[in-house]
C-alpha cells in the first residue's frame, strides 16, 4: 500500500501539473489517496493483532480489503477522468469538430 500511495501522489501531481494548478481534482485524489494508506495501515496492523489474539473474528479483514480497493478505483477513475477532461479543454482543435468527451 506504500507504493500505491507514492504512484498516486505522483499522478496527484501530475494533474495538479497538467490542469493548471487546479485543486479540486488533485484534492479529491489525493483524499482517496490518504484513506487508501490508513485503511492499509489500519489492516496490517490488524492483521499482527489478529495473529496474537485468535479469538478475534475472521470476518473483519474482507471490510478493509473492500474499503481499499474502493479508495484505489476512485482515485485511479478519478486520475483518468480529469487527465481525460483536461486533455478535451486543452487539445488542438486539428480537424475542426469539437472535443467528444
Amino acid at each position: 500500500f506504500i507504493v500505491e500511495f507514492v504512484v498516486h501522489l505522483y499522478f496527484a501531481y501530475r494533474v495538479w501539473i497538467i490542469s493548471g494548478r487546479h485543486w479540486l481534482m488533485t484534492s479529491i485524489i489525493c483524499f482517496f489517496t490518504i484513506s487508501n494508506l490508513v485503511i492499509g495501515i489500519c489492516e496490517y496492523a490488524y492483521s499482527i493483532v489478529e495473529m496474537t489474539f485468535s479469538r478475534i473474528s475472521h470476518g473483519f479483514t474482507g471490510d478493509f480489503a473492500t474499503a481499499a480497493l474502493t479508495c484505489v478505483i476512485a482515485a485511479d477513475w478519478t486520475i483518468t477522468g480529469s487527465l481525460n477532461i483536461t486533455c478535451a479543454e486543452t487539445a488542438p482543435n486539428l480537424d475542426g469538430r469539437e472535443p467528444t468527451l
